[in-house]
């Protein structure tokens, strides 16, 4: 009996370590596959790691090139803006100079026209002469 219940814990042990082998060699397998896909998820994550710097790099060219861009519009933009502040004072001046033209000119018409209507209307003195000279040959005959 004594015998029989060595035998039964014996059985009972190898049975366990049966188990206990079979769950080392499957958490070895379980280590490996880890290691190996930590290794592949390294690998992975350092080409991600280099993708994102490199993108960085690119987006920080961009960014220097959008500046640069950005502050020459402004420039031209700028200076535009005084080329047409510039022509818009010029055209300003130009307009009052021919509108002041214009007003010169209107006068010298006005002036003309009365200079050219009181020569085309004889004077009272020369009307009166006029009428003299044509009654002088008639009461004359008389």
């Amino acid at each position: 009996s004594k015998n029989y219940l060595l035998r039964t814990d014996l059985t009972e042990v190898k049975s366990k370590l049966e188990q206990v082998n079979q769950l080392h060699e499957s958490s070895l397998a379980s280590i490996q596959a880890m290691h190996m896909q930590i290794s592949s998820l390294t690998s992975e994550n350092h080409h991600l790691a280099t993708a994102v710097a490199d993108q960085r790099k690119q987006l920080k060219e961009i960014k220097n090139k959008y500046n640069v861009q950005s502050l020459l519009i402004k420039a031209e933009r700028k200076s535009h803006a005084t080329k047409v502040r510039i022509a818009t004072e010029a055209h300003r001046v130009e307009v009052e100079e021919l509108k002041e033209e214009q007003k010169q000119l209107n006068l010298q018409l006005a002036l003309q026209s009365t200079s050219n209507a009181l020569k085309a209307t004889p004077s009272k003195s020369h009307r009166q002469r006029r009428k003299k000279a044509t009654e002088s040959p008639s009461s004359a005959s008389k």
